[in-house]
């Protein structure tokens, strides 16, 4: 005769109550495989509301891929999508050890063979730390509807009020002016992108691009948000695969850091033949949009 197990012999009472047990941890389990499941979700975006996906790149405020509404592509490689860069483009040193800083008589429209240089002269607002910048066509195979998209990022040692970055890009190489500043080497139609970061009130970029006509910059084009589009952390988001000055416990502050996407192609800033296209990028801060304005670092 088949074995009846100890469950029949176990009283009436003492089976309800295991089983009401085994229910419970039944329950207590999947609570915790749902719980478990939504650790390992990917990181939002910094910026849930305001982030976009432009020429396959995401910006939303950080700097992994896969955490977009839409997603795509980032600086570093997320749970989805590519990383652009293994390193910052540029790590610029900050505070005191910041040896690239322009001296208090620098003026932005000033001939670049005059701009002097100093150390731990800008203010957190305006002192740079790791810079970002990269480039794709899209859609891709490359064909006679591809836009060339130029993507920039940049960190900053503080967020309390507004900066002004200025992205110059240009076809030669830079030169070494008399003050031993390496300083733009200007050729009609290189490109200044004069971008603006609002302090801890605003998340959004706003920009403008301008051409070189060979002895000035031309007048601003207005961007509009096809061809461009800025936006600033709204959290502290977590640091990139590299080393990082600014942050502190791994984490960039809020408003520390701001990317950037704007289509050339649409804005009409593309070279033509037989340009070999921008070799260069000069990338500094400035304390205010005039054209006089104070240089701070670079």
């Amino acid at each position: 005769m088949a074995s009846r197990g100890l469950w029949h012999f176990m009283g009436a009472r003492t089976r309800r109550g295991l089983a009401l047990s085994w229910s419970a941890l039944f329950v207590l389990s999947l609570l915790l495989q749902y719980f478990s499941f939504a650790l390992a979700a990917p990181t939002l975006a910094a910026n849930a509301t305001g982030s976009k996906t432009l020429g396959g790149f995401e910006v939303d405020g950080d700097l992994f891929s896969g955490t977009a509404p839409v997603p795509g592509d980032d600086w570093a490689k997320g749970a989805t999508g590519n990383g652009l860069l293994t390193s910052p483009t540029i790590v610029d040193p900050i505070g005191n050890a910041d040896t690239s800083n322009f001296s208090t008589g620098s003026k932005e429209n000033d001939n670049p063979l005059t701009w002097d240089g100093g150390t731990g002269t800008a203010s957190p607002k305006d002192d740079m730390g790791n810079i970002f910048i990269g480039d794709q066509l899209q859609p891709l195979p490359p064909g006679p509807n591809s836009h060339l998209w130029t993507f920039v990022g940049v960190e900053r040692a503080s967020n309390t009020g507004t900066t002004f970055f200025d992205f110059e890009f240009n076809q030669k190489p830079n030169v070494t002016n008399a003050n031993g500043i390496s300083v733009p080497n200007r050729t009609t139609n290189d490109v200044l992108v004069v971008a603006q970061q609002q302090g801890t009130s605003s998340f959004d970029i706003s920009a403008t691009i301008q051409k070189w006509t060979g002895s000035a910059w031309g007048a601003a084009i207005p961007a509009n948000a096809n061809e461009f589009y800025g936006l600033s952390n709204d959290a502290a988001i977590p640091v990139g695969p590299w080393a990082d000055a600014i942050a502190s416990g791994g984490m960039i502050g809020q408003s520390q850091f701001a990317e950037m996407a704007f289509d050339l192609t649409s804005l009409g800033v593309v070279l033509a033949c037989p340009s070999q296209g921008f070799g260069e990028v000069n990338v500094r801060t400035r304390s205010a949009i005039a054209d006089n304005a104070a240089l701070k670092d670079y």
